[in-house]
């Protein structure tokens, strides 16, 4: 599993407990959700993080910051 894929795909259950979606039934529902979350990632739209510890690692991860993971290991 690609380090990508890993992410996008933490990135929808993220959403999905935010929004109190799912558990999906079908891979077909999961791919409709992923669908939202590319879309959103995409027009760099992230759900909020106040008030958790590793919230700056996550919004360096989201943006793309990151080229290693020497960097989020030393923040």
């Amino acid at each position: 599993m690609s380090l990508r894929f890993k992410w996008r795909t933490q990135a929808a259950e993220a959403i999905q407990f935010i929004h109190r979606k799912g558990p999906f039934k079908s891979l077909e529902e999961m791919e409709k959700y992923q669908e939202l979350v590319d879309d959103i990632f995409a027009s760099k739209r992230y759900p909020p993080v106040n008030g958790l510890e590793a919230r700056v690692v996550i919004q360096r991860c989201w943006t793309g910051e990151y080229s290693d993971l020497s960097a989020p290991i030393a923040d």
